[in-house]
């Protein structure tokens, strides 16, 4: 038989496999490639943390000192419900028209977080272990201004950092198995 018609017949043959067994390379390695992707962003928006908020918890700690830090016997301090109705409906040049818009701006900010790990485009586990914690606190500090917006607005603002971070409140942290 001749070379060609040899590599013809084992092209039929192993044809099939060798393309299979392509694709499953190809489709691992994309997988591996959006993982590492997934990360890297999520690695950028954990290190975004203190550049996003530090000015709006610098203001809020100003206007309502004591407010993001805990209490002498370690609880947190949260928003009045009638504070938080004060806030939402301050007169433009108020102070508290400005911690409104202090505590929007940050909500805005915690809904992105939330909503890349719901929708898995950051890696879940990653936000979770670096903001679980802090972002829990924040929702405990402003449950009465979210709840007051509500109703006020008629739906759900920050629906995706309400819903997130109620769900962590309830159940530990599994944390990610190391790699090595």
């Amino acid at each position: 038989m001749h070379p060609v018609e040899t590599l013809s017949s084992a092209l039929k043959d192993y044809g099939p496999l060798i393309t299979a067994m392509s694709v499953l390379v190809a489709t691992w390695a994309l997988r591996a490639n959006h993982d590492w992707n997934r990360r890297n962003y999520t690695a950028g928006l954990i290190g975004q943390w203190n550049d996003e908020t530090s000015t709006h918890r610098k203001a809020i700690e100003k206007l309502r000192a004591g407010l993001i830090d805990l209490d002498t016997r370690g609880a947190v301090v949260e928003i009045s419900e009638a504070d938080a109705r004060a806030i939402y409906s301050s007169k433009a040049d108020t102070p508290n028209w400005e911690l409104r818009f202090h505590f929007i701006e940050l909500l805005n900010y915690f809904e992105t977080i939330t909503a890349a790990y719901r929708n898995r485009v950051g890696d879940p586990r990653m936000i979770e272990e670096s903001l679980r914690n802090v972002l829990i606190r924040w929702r405990k500090i402003l449950r009465h201004f979210i709840e007051v917006v509500e109703k006020e607005r008629g739906y759900r603002a920050w629906e995706p950092f309400t819903t997130v971070v109620d769900y962590w409140d309830s159940k530990p942290f599994q944390p990610r198995s190391f790699t090595g």
